[in-house]
């Protein structure tokens, strides 16, 4: 009997793994390797709150930003976000802040709401299929990505940390002594 019960398990998994697709497997390993440090971030189409398309990389152009991955209804992001607001080069706008919140299946009130409370400290876009997230094998929210002013990855933090923790990572990348007021070298 435990060798018959063997054998089926063994054809239940075979069948698993035969239907398990290429493209899924891609998907998972592009989502295990997450945003890579020293790369290039890929670019990708983000909506404004006004329902236009715009070109990441054109955002981010020539300068550091802060990048991060939220999901409205996430406490871990809203808890993240309120950390980093009390850090005083993003407060003050001296790391240009981004906040792409995806929003594939949030209530357009919902999504009105969560991005009313962040707005004055960070410039916000929308994931509206959820689609960025997966494209750059973020797996969870919060993300918070660190880019230089080529694009390059220079930090990238998965989940949600404290204050104190995210502005001494952040802060050997804010170079305010030679930067003209409001831009970062």
């Amino acid at each position: 009997m435990r060798i018959l019960s063997a054998l089926v398990l063994l054809a239940v998994v075979g069948m698993a793994v035969i239907l398990f697709s290429s493209a899924d497997r891609a998907i998972l390993k592009s989502r295990a390797e997450g945003p890579k440090l020293d790369h290039l971030l890929d670019d990708f189409q983000v909506s404004t709150l006004d329902a236009d398309t715009v070109s990441f990389r054109e955002i981010t152009k020539g300068r550091k930003h802060l990048v991060v991955f939220v999901k409205p209804g996430c406490s871990h992001c809203e808890s993240q976000l309120a950390a980093l607001v009390g850090i005083d080069f993003i407060a003050d706008n001296i790391l240009p802040s981004i906040l792409i919140a995806d929003i594939a299946n949030v209530s357009e009130p919902e999504t009105q709401a969560f991005t009313s409370r962040f707005r004055p400290h960070f410039a916000i876009y929308l994931d509206r299929a959820g689609t960025v997230r997966r494209h750059l094998g973020i797996t969870g929210t919060p993300h918070t990505v660190l880019l230089d002013q080529d694009g390059l990855i220079k930090v990238s933090i998965e989940g949600e940390r404290e204050g104190a923790f995210m502005a001494a990572t952040l802060q050997p990348f804010v170079n305010t002594v030679t930067a003209r007021p409001g831009e970062i070298q």
